[in-house]
């Protein structure tokens, strides 16, 4: 009898872990759903920002550097 309890623990752990992944994995398939959505409609007004800040800690100075990038 204690051995059967024992499988039975074992499935249900076995279950719910699945199940937590599959969670997970819905979870992670959502948020880079959600981000590709933003970057899609916003990326092009962030894109500029993170740039620029490249651009001046790699010591570049002036427009005429920073006008050779180019924003996707």
């Amino acid at each position: 009898m204690r051995d059967l309890i024992d499988v039975k623990k074992w499935e249900v752990n076995q279950a719910a872990g699945r199940y937590i992944f599959s969670h997970e994995e819905v979870q992670r398939i959502n948020i880079l759903n959600r981000l590709h959505d933003f970057m899609q409609q916003h990326g092009a007004e962030l894109a500029p920002a993170p740039a620029l800040k490249t651009t001046s800690l790699a010591g570049w100075r002036g427009g005429e550097n920073i006008a050779r990038w180019k924003y996707y």
